[in-house]
């Protein structure tokens, strides 16, 4: 597991989470460097791994019968849509990318620092 801040707090994600944030931080670092650099082809590549992310762990969850499903759904299709709208924008050559690009992954750090450890806190109390 790697560890990342987000608000000064150490907190740890898996595999999946690098896989994302890994992209978004590429993205970032490519789009500082080149300001003007076409990262599309990436944000399809992160559409697709955080499609891929999200749709076994919600039917995990549902499984599992998680009370905070539903919020937590809610959540992944905030970042989603948002994803989808930049890369749209993008496409017709509009937004400012690389704060897009920020926000959306502060998104996923929030997200995880918060929704997915309410998520593992019901798993390790349920034993």
């Amino acid at each position: 597991m790697e560890t990342a801040i987000l608000h000064d707090e150490p907190f740890k994600w898996d595999s999946r989470y690098r896989s994302i944030i890994g992209r978004l931080n590429r993205m970032l670092d490519q789009l500082r460097r080149h300001p003007l650099s076409d990262v599309t082809g990436e944000l399809d590549q992160l559409v697709t791994a955080t499609l891929t992310q999200i749709v076994p762990e919600e039917r995990y969850m549902e499984l599992v019968a998680f009370p905070k499903v539903r919020e937590h759904r809610l959540c992944h299709q905030s970042i989603s849509i948002g994803t989808a709208k930049l890369r749209y924008r993008l496409a017709l050559g509009k937004g400012t990318p690389a704060d897009e690009l920020e926000q959306i992954r502060r998104l996923w750090l929030e997200h995880i620092e918060v929704h997915d450890r309410l998520f593992e806190t019901f798993l390790t109390a349920r034993g």
